[in-house]
């Protein structure tokens, strides 16, 4: 049985100043988008651990096929966020397999959204989709997990209105910006 479906819809909402989002599973026409969306966010040096590093079709390339693998695997989901054909955001829910099955009901939230459309609760919409997929999709899902800068107050707030909850602190744990910043540790108990 396969479980991948390129380009299926996952859910279509609209954002706060009414553009129309469409959140759906990627397809390989979207590798040259990712890529650019990827260099362009790490450039940002915004709240994610990545901090200029840039990526080419190649290795992007190569993450989308593994993602491929896992989704086929039921191990991850990974929606992509666009208005009209831009492409504006990425959530991945991924299986924690460090843990082996010890571990198998845990996952972890990764989410980000082009600059220019944050602020219009497009991150909340899109990462409430993402995880209702996943309620149907992974199976075992159960507990999920997600990190983040303790200065990341926009995100902070977005995570707790979506039913996060801080389970940990770990100071000084990120670099940015010339200063350490607290990683907190939040999970969501499904």
């Amino acid at each position: 049985m396969t479980y991948l479906e390129p380009g299926k819809i996952i859910s279509k909402f609209n954002s706060k100043n009414n553009l129309s989002v469409t959140v759906r599973y990627p397809m390989w026409s979207d590798l040259e988008q990712m890529t650019d969306y990827i260099n362009e966010i790490s450039l940002e040096d915004t709240f994610l651990t990545m901090s200029g590093e840039q990526y080419n079709l190649n290795q992007e390339a190569g993450f989308l096929g593994s993602k491929f693998a896992e989704i086929e695997a039921q191990n991850s989901i990974l929606a992509l966020a666009f208005i009209d054909q831009e492409f504006i955001g990425i959530c991945n829910i991924d299986r924690d397999l460090s843990q082996r099955t010890r571990g198998y009901h845990r996952f972890k939230l990764g989410l980000s959204v082009k600059k220019e459309h944050r602020g219009q609760g497009i991150g909340e919409y899109f990462a409430k989709a993402s995880i209702e997929e996943a309620k149907v999709f992974l199976p075992n899902f159960k507990i999920l997990l997600l990190d983040l800068f303790a200065q990341n107050t926009p995100a902070l707030k977005t995570y707790q209105k979506l039913g996060f909850k801080e389970v940990g602190r770990v100071k000084n744990a990120f670099w940015r910006q010339g200063q350490y910043s607290d990683q907190l540790l939040m999970a969501l108990y499904i």
